[in-house]
């Protein structure tokens, strides 16, 4: 089952990654049991040993396609996807590539609702057809688009 879930993650991976980037299966036949060390492959060239110690960004796409793939194997697709600062530890164009992405996830998935918390206007610019909340503009520059929206004030006692 392990091995098979890897092997779903790392499809999703391929949908939102710019490089190759895989986690490696594990094996089992020589182990009492898992360590939940799991090996990443950069590339197809450098293995870093715990995907605990890749790069922020790494962990982040491996922690989407952690969610995703439970969610889909579980059966939660009619329950909403919380995103809360997706992508913040990626470059741009891992960013875009990332948000884009997610379009895609939302057309071809079950879930009834994705709700995503960014500051980053690349990020959630690009999800079309969008409902947007501002929860608090100040010291914010709130986007044309998003100008429009519901925008919550807290009032102090």
């Amino acid at each position: 089952f392990i091995n098979h879930f890897v092997s779903k993650m790392n499809s999703t991976i391929s949908k939102y990654w710019s490089y190759p980037l895989e986690i490696q299966p594990v094996d089992i036949s020589q182990s009492m049991g898992l360590d939940f060390k799991f090996e990443i492959l950069v590339n197809a060239q450098r293995t870093i040993p715990d995907v605990r110690e890749g790069s922020g960004a790494i962990r982040e796409i491996v922690n989407l396609a952690f969610k995703f793939e439970a969610a889909e194997m579980l059966d939660l697709g009619d329950s909403t996807a919380f995103l809360d600062e997706f992508g913040v530890k990626m470059d741009a164009a891992h960013r875009e590539i990332a948000y884009t992405g997610l379009m895609k996830f939302i057309d071809e998935s079950n879930f009834s609702q994705l709700v995503v918390i960014s500051h980053y206007e690349q990020g959630y610019g690009s999800l079309s057809n969008a409902d947007f909340i501002v929860l608090c503009d100040k010291n914010v520059i709130v986007p044309d688009f998003a100008k429009n929206h519901p925008c919550v004030r807290f009032k102090k006692d």
